[in-house]
């Protein structure tokens, strides 16, 4: 009996799927691959699309052996290299192929420059700092000589460069961010650090969170505060609507000690949309520059985000105790729940500078990119070979076991990436931290770079480069939405059935 359903599937899948295409293949993990081997041994046709050159995720399971070894796995197989570069200037190209080149364990390939962007003297340099805080004020003073500088966009026309054309890629942004946060906030550059561990810094956020510690019933947390806490996110709403809106929200929490079994009613997604909405938060009226109310509102959106992870988990809890746990959320985990690599959802293309790791550039591009903090024992990281997180797994227990260990070459995958973002511009700098011993001598990657002819060793002058209005390149998001979301937004979702 136990196995009549594997067969009926099997029939159904053979019958049913003919072609499986992987993409990122060398990020497949053991489990991923064995369903692709399952699909491929039932008849279907099978592509994958890979570069091992760029395999980041080995420490958390992806064996980047299954594209090394498809070719002896998956007989007969035709290959096709992919090797033209589309996205990068002939000086990026040709700094990182002899790079990435130093790795032993990789398949024969050689990236070939398609002229893409314009290499120009200057456009690639690799300096040494005093200290973090003079490189981070290189950073910010560069995003500014950089602003308008006319570079080539899509189909050849030219545009000058915008705040969003330039990221800022760290091995880790919690331990070298700081000093570069500071210097693009000094300088009034409009920048956002990607993913969750950072909001917390900002004002909005921590006005939202101040609604929800009240909508809990703390008493520390009263409707004079809250209204304070909106003030301080300076969102243009004018103060007799954040009165009113805090007002509407006391009443709900009212309601809601009464009225226990309404569940959607009184969700805090629906409460947090509705206070926005009754205060007239609208990011056309968030004061100062556009970028300001597009960053303000990107804020906004990854806390209403994780409104959403956590309903995800606590959807049938009673109103008034699921209010309780997402205050005890916010004050004890939210800033720690989520790793530093993840990345959120890119619904938004707000016009700012981007901070983010290497790990959540994957698959993006800038016309100018930063890869600042390389030092010794930072990047690479000194933990390689080295790591200790088989105190609950033994090593024997896994196969491949050395993977999620992560070595040089591995390191030096990640740093690739890195300076395959840029399309123009790529800055590589590093400073010593005084007070550390561990950090005080440059990254070995940062020498290497050092030997393309293309990477210069002095400050760049843009004065003479050819400038255009600064134009934020328009970009489309592909927005996922699920029923539960739909619903928050006030649309009554429809529901098909065959």
């Amino acid at each position: 009996m136990g196995s009549t359903p594997d067969k009926a599937l099997r029939k159904r899948l053979r019958e049913r799927v003919k072609h499986v295409v992987v993409d990122e293949y060398q990020d497949v993990n053991p489990i991923q691959e064995a369903v692709v081997k399952a699909l491929s041994d039932l008849g279907a046709k099978l592509c994958v699309v890979g570069d091992d050159d760029q395999v980041l995720y080995q420490w958390r399971g992806s064996e980047v052996q299954n594209i090394f070894t498809f070719k002896e796995r998956y007989p007969p197989v035709k290959q096709i290299r992919l090797e033209d570069n589309f996205r990068s200037s002939k000086g990026v190209v040709e700094t990182a192929r002899p790079f990435i080149e130093q790795n032993t364990e990789r398949l024969s390939k050689k990236m070939v420059h398609k002229d893409a962007q314009t290499y120009e003297a200057g456009d690639i340099v690799a300096l040494p700092f005093d200290d973090p805080d003079a490189e981070a004020h290189f950073i910010a003073a560069t995003c500014k000589k950089l602003l308008g500088v006319a570079i080539k966009d899509g189909g050849g026309k030219k545009r000058g460069i915008a705040w969003s054309d330039m990221a800022v890629l760290l091995r880790s942004v919690a331990r070298n961010g700081e000093p570069i946060i500071r210097a693009l906030q000094d300088a009034n550059t409009p920048f956002l650090v990607v993913g969750m561990k950072s909001l917390f810094r900002t004002p909005e956020a921590d006005a939202a969170r101040a609604l929800f510690y009240f909508m809990a019933g703390r008493a520390d947390c009263t409707e004079a505060i809250v209204r304070r806490a909106w003030k301080m996110a300076k969102t243009g709403a004018p103060v007799s609507k954040i009165k009113a809106a805090v007002a509407i929200a006391a009443r709900a929490r009212a309601d809601m000690l009464q009225d226990v079994k309404r569940y959607s009613v009184y969700s805090p997604q629906r409460v947090f949309l509705d206070f926005l909405e009754n205060a007239g938060i609208r990011e056309e009226k968030v004061p100062g520059d556009p970028e300001h109310g597009q960053i303000l509102f990107y804020n906004l959106g990854k806390f209403s985000q994780l409104i959403s992870d956590f309903e995800a988990i606590h959807f049938h809890s009673k109103p008034s105790d699921k209010y309780y746990a997402f205050a005890k959320f916010l004050e004890n985990q939210a800033e720690g729940a989520y790793p530093e690599g993840w990345q959120d959802s890119q619904y938004a293309n707000p016009n700012a500078v981007r901070i983010m790791t290497v790990h959540q550039a994957k698959g993006m591009q800038w016309p100018a990119v930063f890869v600042p903090a390389l030092m010794r024992n930072r990047f690479p990281a000194a933990a390689i070979g080295g790591r200790n997180v088989w105190h609950l797994i033994p090593e024997s227990g896994v196969r491949g076991y050395a993977r999620y260990r992560g070595t040089l070459e591995d390191e030096r995958r990640l740093f690739y990436v890195a300076m395959t973002r840029a399309q123009k511009f790529l800055y590589m700098t590093w400073a010593p931290i005084e007070d550390n011993q561990r950090f005080r001598k440059p990254s070995t990657f940062w020498e290497n770079v050092q030997k393309s002819a293309f990477v210069k060793c002095s400050l760049p002058n843009y004065s003479k480069r050819k400038r255009l209005p600064p134009q934020a390149k328009a970009g489309v998001s592909k927005v996922i939405l699920s029923f539960s979301d739909i619903k928050y937004f006030g649309v009554d979702p429809i529901v098909w059935t065959a």
